[in-house]
């Protein structure tokens, strides 16, 4: 977690959001409620609760990368289904 510094983690997952989620639904709720929840936790000085909530980040940013990967690997086999059954 030490080469993840705050803001670092903060872009990496609003870019996954942004990517995955964003372009996909077509509107910013979840850009939007990541915003809000990072600016509420700004003033927090316990390092133990810091540390859990960049690792809920970190947590999050990784789950919507891989769903999406998920999603195109699973599309990508599917059709090469469909093009065996109408050849």
């Amino acid at each position: 977690m030490a080469g993840n510094p705050p803001k670092l983690l903060y872009r990496q997952l609003l870019v996954a959001i942004d990517r995955n989620l964003t372009r996909v639904a077509g509107n910013k709720q979840w850009r939007n409620y990541v915003a809000a929840v990072f600016r509420s936790n700004s003033g927090l000085t316990d390092p133990v609760r810091i540390q859990q909530e960049l690792q809920l980040a970190l947590d999050y940013q990784e789950l919507i990368t891989n769903i999406a990967q998920h999603q195109v690997c699973a599309c990508t086999e599917h059709a090469g289904q469909l093009s065996t059954l109408f050849m």
